[in-house]
């Protein structure tokens, strides 16, 4: 019982503390994200598949602290909240994780039809000067 309590009041110290950081963390990953899809926009890169990578990281790294707060709640009424937190974030992740696999076939399938124009147009060219 005596170590039960002491690895509680240790984890209720610390945890707090730990769980700013992974916050902050995940906040400039999506900062640093958000700037580096503004590099790519003026760079004619695109910057939605860009963005949507360090969104999805971003996210995961916030949920990474509320799985961790789950630990430290002291009643229910917490628990219920971070519970509704947890939820709220995994299906923003999920979907932010969707939309990017949108975006990313989308992007799979255009530089395709780019190239299959390409060879066609190079193809005509090269009947057209037999």
């Amino acid at each position: 019982m005596f170590l039960s309590n002491v690895l509680h009041d240790f984890l209720a110290d610390v945890l707090p503390w730990i769980i700013a950081i992974i916050d902050i963390l995940g906040v400039l990953v999506i900062v640093i994200g958000l700037g580096y899809a503004v590099y790519c926009l003026f760079n004619h890169k695109n910057e939605n598949i860009a963005l949507g990578k360090t969104v999805c990281l971003g996210l995961d790294v916030v949920l990474c602290g509320e799985i961790l707060r789950t630990i430290i709640v002291e009643n229910i009424s917490e628990l219920k909240f971070v519970a509704l937190l947890v939820l709220v974030r995994t299906t923003m992740a999920v979907v932010a994780r969707w939309k990017l696999k949108v975006e990313v076939d989308e992007e799979r399938e255009g530089v395709a039809i780019a190239d299959s124009l390409k060879k066609r147009t190079r193809k005509n060219k090269l009947d057209e000067n037999k």
